[in-house]
């Protein structure tokens, strides 16, 4: 059901958040995970860090309306300190988000 996948969501985003920024600060700029899919974060309506997520995963969410077009996001390897930038000034057309 709708409840039990967003349970499961929840689940990975508490796990992930705790260590977040210090994980995406230890990354090589441009990192990919074992498929060659760059990994990205997003900061979620509290301010933290969840992640990494492939770019196809985050582009689903996008499309399905769980992310405004400024959700600030951070691509694997780029500075956690400066470098998280809102969705819609990473893509002038947001319908192209995420392909790479």
């Amino acid at each position: 059901s709708e409840g039990e996948g967003e349970g499961e969501a929840g689940a990975g985003e508490a796990e992930a958040g705790a260590d977040g920024e210090e994980a995406a600060a230890e990354r090589g700029v441009g990192e990919e995970d074992d498929d060659g899919e760059v990994q990205w974060w997003y900061r979620d309506d509290d301010g933290n860090p969840q992640g990494p997520f492939g770019a196809a995963q985050l582009k689903e969410w996008f499309e399905a309306g769980y992310f405004e077009e400024s959700v600030l996001l951070l691509r694997e390897g780029e500075d956690n300190d400066t470098d998280w930038t809102p969705l819609n000034e990473r893509w002038a057309d947001t319908a192209n988000a995420f392909d790479e």
